[in-house]
């Protein structure tokens, strides 16, 4: 599935889930995200990487100067729980092909991008947050004009898309 939205996404929730006002960085031998600064403005993950089973929580919600997230195919297989609030710089996430996938059929997953007023695209790959349908919510972006689903994303997710306009 393709889309590509033209008018802010803002309000556009799925399952809304309360928004903690505080997160704690995760701490895995990833070596991308073990050498993350608080500092950095980007975040760059090489392909096949940060597929440990012990690391289930994606949270860069403390990297408050973040501007740009890249995550290339085949990554954070184990994740359940995919977190960005708050992140007053990001204004793009891409993330590729077969990452997020989860191996745990019967699992919470849950999909939060928040409070980022300067996010306009978010880009999926196919595959990716197969698993995913808990807990979906995109709020509080309200430049976000693009969001690119390439196809077999968020399988057991009801999409519902409020004040858009698709094509």
């Amino acid at each position: 599935m393709n889309i590509d939205v033209h008018e802010s996404l803002e309000g556009y929730v799925m399952n809304p889930i309360p928004i903690p006002t505080s997160s704690i960085p995760i701490v895995d031998p990833c070596v991308s995200l073990s050498s993350l600064s608080y500092s950095d403005s980007e975040l760059i993950i090489p392909m096949n990487t940060c597929n440990n089973e012990n690391l289930t929580i994606f949270d860069m919600s403390a990297f408050k100067n973040l501007r740009f997230i890249e995550i290339s195919d085949k990554n954070f297989y184990y994740v359940t729980s995919f977190r960005i609030i708050g992140l007053p710089h990001l204004y793009d996430i891409m993330i590729g092909m077969d990452s997020f996938n989860g191996v745990f059929p019967q699992a919470d997953y849950s999909f939060v991008i928040a409070d980022c007023p300067l996010l306009t695209s978010i880009q999926i790959g196919m595959n990716s947050f197969l698993h995913y349908g808990n807990e979906f919510t995109i709020q509080g972006c309200p430049l976000l004009k693009d969001l690119l689903l390439e196809g077999f994303n968020f399988q057991h997710s009801q999409l519902v898309l409020n004040r858009m306009i698709i094509g």
